[in-house]
């Protein structure tokens, strides 16, 4: 790097650092006119999605936004639905959270949170297309409603050693969005103090991440799922507050002097100096530079998605299957950029499935279609893309009644002797002793708490996909994949099969 290159950015650092703005601002010796290097590092560029993305990150950005269905009666009365009581599941790309009550949806991963976001755009289409009952009501998002604490949790796949300075970072960028109201401060503050489950845990609270095997999810942002902007603008800082943490002073030093004025010029700053290398940064500091910061607003937030107020003109798919995250479709993507850029509601096109596949072949059923998800953590991402039979014969469900280990009824195991056998050495933590039988009358597999979480999990789908089981993933099944299965193992001459798992389950 020359010594004038150099120069230049030494100086587009200090101008985020100091939040100058105009030349009066600039502090320091600077060989050209403050004024001309300042014109040029705040000036947009233009964004071309038909050339290669220009990312400077080389982790992916996902997120789990959570928000809430309300009903508003004629007299203005408000009232949460749970989302459990509209037939959602955890575990897909839409549906309920753990508790029950909040709504949440996964967005596809991605490097360029632009198609993130697509992809949540996408996903709330096609929650009000599959699920049009919910469409009569307010969808609303924010930090705290009804004594639930709302989440916008973003994920990062990055495992690095500097981890703890970025969730420094991450805490500095929040107290920021909040600080300049770019957030609602009181609703922040009773998600910590009111929420069910706060006091000892605090939901909300500074620094609160949690460690998944892909990297980290970074857990102290409120729902931001207000409007496309406000989704847009946290994502893309947070990626930078990852990938570059030095920009963000530590929050002990940023309470001390910063006002919101300083805290809005500084974030604009920090999307200028990267707009020229990240097609995120370039895309939000120009909406910035024509838009201006997003506003807080409760509101339904179907308005500012575009979602039609009746599901009826969204048209209608037959849908049977629902991915664990939906991909967006290039014409979302480009759709959803130039409704940010004019600051309007994208417009919604006819919906096709950019997932495969939709539907199984007759005769099978997805596995968490009869499941009840609700405070069985890890149920529904062990089984949402799985299936089996619907032959009454061999129909089994997936019910969680606490206990240890993974239980399969004796009933199911009778059908399958001498290879029960072949379940205790495949498997040894496998209880095959229980009579119990599901509200339906069929017989059930029962996973304990500690077979569907960390490291666990894998070895539970390892023997679920075994194929000693008749369980296939929607992506695999077959038409005949229940005869195969029964020639396989209905003789008594089936060899044992090579599986290997990490540990016993205790």
């Amino acid at each position: 790097m020359s010594e004038f290159t150099q120069i230049r950015a030494d100086f587009n650092r200090a101008v985020v650092r100091g939040a100058w703005t105009r030349s009066e601002d600039v502090v320091g010796d600077w060989p050209i006119s403050p004024e001309k290097w300042l014109q040029r590092f705040y000036r947009p560029v233009e964004l071309d999605l038909t050339r290669q993305r220009r990312l400077i990150n080389h982790f992916s950005v996902g997120a789990d936004p959570e928000f809430v269905f309300e009903q508003v009666d004629a007299l203005g009365g408000r009232a949460r639905v749970d989302a459990n009581t509209q037939g959602m599941k955890a575990g897909l790309a839409f549906g309920a959270d753990n508790n029950g009550r909040l709504v949440e949806i996964r967005p596809r991963p991605s490097r360029f949170v632009l198609e993130t976001l697509a992809s949540t755009w996408s996903t709330l289409k096609w929650m009000a297309l599959l699920c049009p009952a919910t469409v009569k009501y307010h969808w609303r998002a924010g930090a705290f409603y009804a004594n639930d604490g709302l989440g916008g949790h973003i994920h990062f796949g990055r495992r690095r050693p500097q981890k703890s300075r970025e969730v420094a970072a991450l805490d500095t960028l929040a107290f920021w969005l909040y600080h300049s109201n770019v957030w609602d401060q009181a609703e922040g503050r009773r998600r910590i103090r009111e929420a069910q489950g706060g006091g000892n845990h605090g939901y909300g609270r500074l620094g609160d991440k949690r460690d998944q095997p892909y990297g980290y999810e970074y857990r102290t942002f409120p729902s931001w799922l207000c409007s496309p902007w406000m989704s847009y603008l946290p994502m893309v800082l947070a990626k930078l507050a990852v990938f570059d943490p030095m920009l963000f002073p530590l929050l002990e030093e940023s309470m001390e002097k910063e006002t919101p004025v300083l805290i809005r010029a500084r974030l604009g700053a920090i999307l200028a100096y990267y707009k020229g290398r990240d097609d995120d940064a370039a895309l939000a500091h120009a909406v910035l530079s024509r838009q201006g910061f997003p506003r807080w607003e409760v509101c339904d937030l179907k308005e500012a998605w575009g979602i039609p107020k009746t599901a009826d003109l969204l048209g209608k798919a037959k849908i049977q299957v629902l991915p664990t995250s939906i991909p967006p479709l290039d014409s979302e993507v480009k759709e959803l950029l130039q409704a940010l850029l004019q600051g309007r509601a994208p417009l919604i096109p006819s919906l096709k499935p950019s997932w495969t596949p939709t539907e199984l072949p007759t005769g099978y059923i997805p596995a968490i279609q009869e499941v009840n998800t609700r405070h069985a953590p890890g149920l529904g991402e062990l089984i949402a893309d799985l299936c089996y039979s619907s032959d009454l014969e061999w129909h089994t469900t997936f019910l969680t009644h606490g206990g240890n280990g993974l239980a399969l009824p004796r009933t199911l195991l009778g059908k399958l002797r001498p290879w029960a056998g072949v379940c205790a050495e495949l498997a040894p933590w496998v209880v095959g002793n229980h009579q119990l039988f599901a509200e339906n009358g069929q017989p059930f597999i029962q996973l304990g708490v500690n077979t569907r979480q960390n490291d666990r999990r894998e070895d539970v789908r390892k023997f679920l996909l075994s194929g000693i089981l008749p369980i296939w993933r929607v992506s695999e099944v077959r038409a005949n994949s229940l005869e195969e299965w029964k020639k396989k193992w209905l003789r008594p001459e089936v060899a044992k099969g090579k599986f290997q798992f990490s540990k016993e389950i205790k």
